[in-house]
């Protein structure tokens, strides 16, 4: 049920390998993954989080439509949902920026092109990240994953979006570092 929910933050974020520590070069994608997850700092990644869940949440609505009943908990309150992830972008710009610097380190986005969205303001640069997590988000989401998304929802609706962005941020650093530790030591 999280990993689906979770798809949020890390659909775009894909394997790590030259600004890595030697050992992830041996590291299987997963890995990798994992590895670039647990170096974020937190607080960016509740901003990325925050920042995509508009149009994440837009992609998990057209996706699931078929796969849900329309007296679902998603449908039945969409409206409300839609405003609260977009009151919670508000302002996230800038936090999901700067995580174009290791999406750049981990080979992801072009250095010179993440060096020059650097540059510029975040409400510039913010269409391209949407469209780079949108791009990323759509295979994620399968028939399957529209019950546990559903429920999710359903069961974190008491929550502001930004505490649910901050839950999701830190439950992800932490399964991510999980991994870390769990993966075979390739050090010799």
């Amino acid at each position: 049920m999280l990993r689906a929910f979770a798809a949020f933050a890390s659909a775009s974020l894909l394997a790590l390998t030259t600004a890595q520590p030697a050992y992830a070069q041996a590291l299987e994608p997963a890995d990798k993954t994992a590895l670039f997850l647990s170096q974020l700092a937190e607080e960016d990644l509740s901003a990325l989080i925050r920042f995509t869940l508009p149009s994440a949440f837009g992609q998990v609505q057209t996706a699931c439509r078929a796969h849900l009943p329309s007296d679902s908990y998603m449908y039945q309150n969409a409206p409300i949902l839609a405003q609260r992830f977009q009151s919670a972008a508000q302002g996230s710009a800038a936090g999901a920026v700067r995580v174009l610097t290791p999406l750049a380190a981990a080979g992801e986005l072009d250095a010179d092109m993440a060096g020059l969205f650097s540059r510029m303001p975040p409400e510039v640069v913010a269409p391209f990240i949407s469209e780079l997590i949108s791009a990323r988000l759509a295979p994620e989401i399968t028939p399957e994953t529209c019950t546990p998304i559903n429920r999710t929802l359903e069961l974190l609706d008491p929550l502001p979006a930004e505490n649910m962005a901050d839950l999701v941020s830190y439950l992800v650093i932490m399964l991510a570092r999980d991994e870390i530790e769990k993966a075979p030591n390739t050090d010799g």
